[in-house]
């Protein structure tokens, strides 16, 4: 376990209990509730609009590989006005993905 994940057999997965969470989290009905969920899907850097698919996808596959600095990388990112985000990947498998929001200076 290291920073929430199990690192092992190639891959980096969530911690079972945090896909517990998910897979038992129910639909946020007032806007703390919803802040609680950010925070949770925020911890698995990903943005999908449908809340149930969020809870379906997370719980069910890995979400990063482990890489392998003898193979090659790539970087894939885009960018709006607002935000800038990336992936990186390896033999077509995330390895690490980032983004954020820009600043009014940036």
């Amino acid at each position: 376990m290291f920073l929430g994940h199990l690192i092992g057999e190639g891959q980096v997965k969530m911690d079972p209990r945090k896909i517990q969470a998910i897979d038992e989290w129910p639909a946020p009905k007032t806007v703390p509730e919803l802040r609680s969920f950010f925070g949770l899907a925020n911890y698995c850097r990903r943005c999908i609009q449908a809340f149930e698919k969020l809870k379906t996808v997370v719980a069910s596959t890995p979400v990063l590989g482990l890489s392998d600095f003898e193979k090659t990388f790539k970087v894939h990112t885009d960018a709006s006005d607002k935000a800038i985000g990336g992936v990186l990947v390896q033999d077509g498998h995330p390895i690490a993905f980032e983004s954020r929001k820009l600043n009014d200076a940036e």
